[in-house]
């Protein structure tokens, strides 16, 4: 059955852009965040393939961050019916001027963070399990993966006036171990993936342009490592591919001094992009997304290419002066977030 493109508004968003940080699809349902509001909203697919919304989730109430009032579903993953939550916020309640930045980053640097990792059933309004494990001064919920079981998330020690990197914690079923490799940086935006429960990826602990790739199924192998050539700021994996972004010297260089490193998992192979916005990859594809601001070059723009051939990747969709904060694969479809609005859109084949 073909659809045409639809967009479902989104409620809530009384602090502005940006609040609505986090969104997650799978085959029948979706959720994204609005951390202004301390909320997570299911939508679920019916059979005649129209989103409709199923369900509204909360935190725990009088946990830390139900008491804050902002911060929950920081992080999201969905993996089959688990949909795993990460809480990340200050602990100091933050104030109006605050919250005007609160959606990218929880504000006072000089205060205590606070965080968590919950797991709940997409399906329903179920009870919430909290799944870290923290022992004093760790904080988890900056970012957080999950796929086939396993759920991944890197668990930092924070204190007033710095954070450090800890490790790594990949929980299966009711097992928790610590990872010391990949690296568990807060200040990378996906460091931490898991794929088919078989590999987890992230920055090396020794350099900020090499990538660690670690067989979860031989655990004591070192693991592989893959030189991108630049300061790495995000990751994104699918079965068959790896995608870093990052620049020669910091974020804040224009988008066209930023680069993107797409690895192919079966053999290897490379392609490097010029231009990185963020990215995320699905299968064969890769979703590249310019959100606009005013130090950025491009005034918004989305593309999406075909790597079936690593060496001789395909434009498949391409739109300009769109201003998406979040862009997203599942299928032929295209997920953005736009304002207030989030717009499912097929791919051309």
């Amino acid at each position: 059955m073909a659809f045409s493109k639809t967009c479902l508004t989104l409620s809530g968003n009384e602090q502005g852009y940006g609040s609505f940080r986090s969104l997650v699809v799978s085959q029948n349902y979706l959720a994204f965040t609005d951390v202004s509001k301390n909320l997570v909203t299911v939508y679920q697919r019916n059979p005649q393939g129209r989103w409709l919304k199923s369900h509204d989730i909360a935190p725990p109430p009088n946990s830390p961050v139900a008491k804050i009032g902002s911060g929950f579903g920081y992080s999201m993953a969905l993996d089959g019916n688990n949909l795993i939550i990460g809480a990340f916020f200050n602990k100091v309640q933050p104030t109006a001027a605050d919250r005007l930045m609160y959606p990218l980053m929880p504000p006072n640097s000089n205060s205590a963070y606070g965080g968590a990792i919950y797991r709940t059933d997409v399906r329903k309004p179920a009870s919430i399990q909290r799944i870290d494990q923290p022992k004093s001064g760790e904080v988890a919920g900056f970012n957080v993966s999950a796929d086939q079981g396993s759920v991944a998330f890197p668990v930092n020690y924070y204190d007033t006036r710095s954070v450090f990197s800890s490790y790594t914690a990949l929980v299966s079923g009711k097992t928790t171990r610590s990872i010391n490799v990949p690296s568990g940086k807060v200040a990378i935006k996906n460091n931490i993936l898991v794929v088919a429960n078989t590999s987890l990826i992230g920055i090396n602990n020794d350099s900020v342009s090499l990538l660690s790739v670690l067989d979860l199924k031989q655990p004591k192998q070192l693991p592989r490592k893959i030189e991108t050539g630049f300061l790495v700021l995000g990751i994104s994996i699918s079965d068959q591919l790896i995608a870093a972004t990052g620049s020669d010297q910091n974020w804040r260089l224009a988008e066209s001094q930023r680069k993107a490193l797409i690895v192919s998992i079966k053999d290897g192979s490379k392609h490097s992009l010029s231009g990185s916005g963020m990215v995320h990859v699905y299968r064969n594809l890769l979703v590249r997304n310019y959100p606009y601001t005013p130090d950025y070059e491009i005034p918004g723009q989305i593309e999406v290419f075909d790597f079936q051939d690593i060496n001789k990747p395909r434009l498949l969709y391409s739109q300009k002066k769109v201003d998406a904060q979040n862009a997203q694969l599942h299928n032929q479809e295209i997920y953005t977030i736009q304002g207030n609005k989030l717009c499912i859109e097929p791919l051309p084949k």
